[in-house]
């Protein structure tokens, strides 16, 4: 007797799969949504300025640069979410950039090239956090 071939084909081989970027990996690594509000035209002003006025302290204000963030947190952060989360950004940096300046002191008296640094990173933070899509909040 002869006996016909009616096994199923042999299986294709599958083809490599491609990682999506388009979706979190999921798990416990994965990074959190980024929480967003719908914020009107004061919410978006009053954020701006817990930015904006962090440079009142490159105008000779004794640390305004945490003074003015300080000011509009506390006045604004139980009425506007956004400027809730938005100043305490600011507030953050600020603080992180004035530790750094004092633990760093010993290298700006003796290098001075330092001060100049601190000086460009704060100059440049507050304008660029200022700017970002309105809205959105950043981590």
């Amino acid at each position: 007797m002869t006996q016909e071939n009616t096994s199923t084909p042999p299986p294709q081989p599958t083809p490599p799969v491609t990682p999506d970027y388009g979706r979190p990996a999921g798990g416990m690594f994965a990074p959190p949504a980024v929480p967003t509000f719908d914020a009107d035209k004061d919410a978006r002003l009053w954020g701006m300025l817990a930015h904006l006025l962090a440079l009142s302290g490159l105008v000779g204000i004794p640390l305004g640069t945490v003074i003015g963030p300080l000011i509009i947190w506390l006045i604004k952060r139980q009425e506007i979410p956004f400027v809730d989360d938005q100043g305490k950004e600011s507030l953050n940096f600020q603080i992180t950039a004035l530790i750094a300046s004092i633990i760093c002191s010993p290298l700006i008296c003796l290098a001075g090239i330092g001060l100049l640094l601190i000086i460009a990173i704060g100059a440049a933070h507050c304008p660029l956090a200022s700017v970002r899509p309105f809205g959105q909040m950043r981590r």
